[in-house]
């Protein structure tokens, strides 16, 4: 469903919603109309009746005036309680008519007892003209009071909504923190890891060295630092393919990380150069030793991608503090030490040697 599509069904719903609102504002608007005609019928008629009934009485000479006057009374003060705006006219109205009627039987009777059922409606009409001035008031009153009552409502609404919204902007908030988190996450991952074989890089093996060089620089310790260069990688690349070479390199990697110490660091530097660094105290010989067993593990054959490869490496070994005091130095040392093999043949071992600024076998 696209944008539009949900547009209007949301308006279509609006619009459904309103017209049953409407409706039922329109129906019950409709009920009280009709109920407050039936009262106002009522209170007519019985009226109607009690003014008949006083003009009975007066033709009769029965008085039970007094009886009339109170029912008269009651009638014209549930009009103004019951029946809003209408009642008071409606009750004052009745009223003065019975005023009139009374007085009208007065002169064409002459007789004098219906004098004081003047005074009824009269006090009638007072007293239902205050308690619709004091209705007025209240009615006042209680409209201000629903009109702040609708507007705290309309406030607590707003802030309901405004409650809703900042929940979901923290919400966004949270969720692209932890975006940014993630990508600083990766970032810091693409900046110190290999990503093909997922080996520290050059600049996290440099790290590394610095850290071990300020651990032991005032201790009598030292590490070594083996720099492993591929023999004749590029053929493979070339004949093979880059995709080749790049399964070779991960299972180059896997193989290597298998047969080291735990303690030692594996990395990538290079298209097909790798540091190890040992963090065991070893003295030369067992250095040897330990990095021959490497290069033997890495002459078996490689099964890539269905091929059988064959390939081997050639090693050089700077030790600290021995031949460098500083990380570059280190490296550089390595890979002087590492060329040497090369040119020897390649596939052999070389330690450097600062004091004679040579390169010695130590096979």
């Amino acid at each position: 469903m696209n944008n539009r599509e949900r547009i209007c069904m949301e308006a279509s719903k609006f619009k459904t919603t309103l017209e049953k609102y409407y409706l039922e504002k329109k129906n019950k608007h409709q009920d009280k109309k009709i109920y407050l005609g039936i009262k106002i019928c009522i209170c007519l008629l019985l009226y109607a009746v009690i003014i008949a009934v006083q003009m009975q009485m007066v033709k009769s000479a029965i008085d039970l005036a007094g009886i009339v006057a109170q029912v008269q009374v009651m009638i014209s003060i549930y009009m103004v309680i019951s029946i809003k705006n209408k009642g008071y006219t409606i009750a004052t109205v009745v009223n003065l008519i019975d005023i009139i009627i009374v007085i009208v039987v007065l002169l064409e009777t002459g007789n004098t007892r219906v004098i004081p059922g003047v005074s009824v409606p009269i006090g009638t009409i007072i007293t239902i003209s205050i308690i619709w001035l004091y209705g007025k008031g209240l009615d006042s009153k209680l409209a201000e009071l629903s009109r702040q009552k609708e507007e705290i409502s309309f406030l607590y609404k707003e802030l309901a909504i405004s409650e809703k919204k900042r929940v979901k902007q923290n919400l966004e908030l949270i969720e692209v923190n932890n975006k940014m988190k993630k990508r600083e996450v990766r970032l810091n991952y693409l900046v110190y890891i290999d990503v093909l074989t997922e080996l520290p890089n050059r600049k996290m093996m440099i790290k590394k060295m610095e850290h071990l060089i300020e651990t032991l620089r005032d201790k009598d310790d030292s590490f070594a630092l083996i720099l492993i260069d591929l023999n004749n990688f590029k053929k493979i690349n070339i004949l093979k393919g880059y995709d080749i070479g790049d399964l070779l390199l991960k299972e180059i990697a896997f193989r290597i990380k298998e047969n080291i110490d735990k303690e030692d660091m594996l990395g990538r530097v290079g298209g097909d150069e790798f540091v190890l660094i040992t963090q065991h105290k070893l003295n030369k010989n067992k250095i040897y030793e330990y990095v021959d067993k490497i290069r033997i593990v890495l002459l078996k054959e490689f099964m890539i991608d269905k091929m059988v490869l064959n390939i081997s490496a050639s090693f050089g070994i700077s030790v600290f503090p021995q031949d460098a005091k500083s990380a570059i130095e280190l490296l550089n040392q390595a890979d002087v030490a590492m060329n040497q093999s090369k040119e020897f043949g390649k596939n052999g071992i070389y330690f450097y040697d600062k004091i004679l600024n040579a390169v010695t076998d130590e096979s």
